[in-house]
């Protein structure tokens, strides 16, 4: 069986870092990104403060990590929802995004700890730099789809999407009556628009 360094098998290592990281996102979601200690975040986990600086020396380390983890978590999330249904139509295309804004919601703390992270990059470089290399990423799957559906200028409107994606989710975290349908239709408009003027950006 493969180890560590200090003896200990992979796969536990795997999982005792990985219950490190639930646990960050764990405390940011209760009480605020200002509340991640390293002791706080080994209370949280059931492990021993020596774990996590072990696996993370810094307080900054443990929360870049930390935001990998969750942005992996949404990929892992958009990945399975494509596969169930691939978008057909706008309408579907459309569908599909309101779902995955509620599915998100449906994971307690979800949305708020990826809006602390979010905060957090713009004071953090490199935190912005992992923020922008995921969005990236999420642009041009969605530019695919829409490319796909012989959609104009895809990767602006792509972008015009997921800022739509995004003001949907401030609004319910501070709103939980905001209704994803109402999401849907603003995506369904803007691709007529951008059908409609082909040669204005989105």
């Amino acid at each position: 069986m493969l180890q560590t360094g200090d003896g200990v098998p992979v796969r536990a290592a795997e999982g005792k870092r990985r219950a490190i990281l639930e646990a960050v996102l764990e405390v940011i979601a209760d009480t605020g990104l200002q509340s991640v200690t390293h002791r706080r975040v080994a209370a949280t986990a059931g492990v021993p403060l020596g774990s996590t600086t072990y696996y993370f020396r810094t307080r900054d380390d443990l929360i870049r990590a930390a935001f990998q983890h969750s942005l992996a978590g949404t990929d892992r999330l958009v990945s399975r929802l494509g596969h169930d249904r691939p978008a057909e139509t706008v309408e579907q295309l459309a569908l599909f995004m309101a779902e995955l804004a509620m599915r998100e919601f449906e994971i307690p703390g979800r949305v708020r700890v990826e809006y602390e992270l979010i905060l957090a990059a713009s004071r953090d470089p490199l935190l912005a730099v992992t923020l922008h290399a995921a969005e990236r990423v999420w642009i041009a799957g969605l530019a695919e789809s829409l490319e796909a559906l012989s959609v104009p200028r895809p990767l602006q409107v792509a972008r015009a999407i997921l800022h739509l994606f995004r003001g949907f989710e401030v609004e319910r975290l501070t709103l939980p009556s905001a209704d994803p349908a109402g999401l849907a239709r603003r995506i369904i408009d803007l691709v007529s628009s951008a059908r409609r003027d082909p040669a204005q950006g989105a």
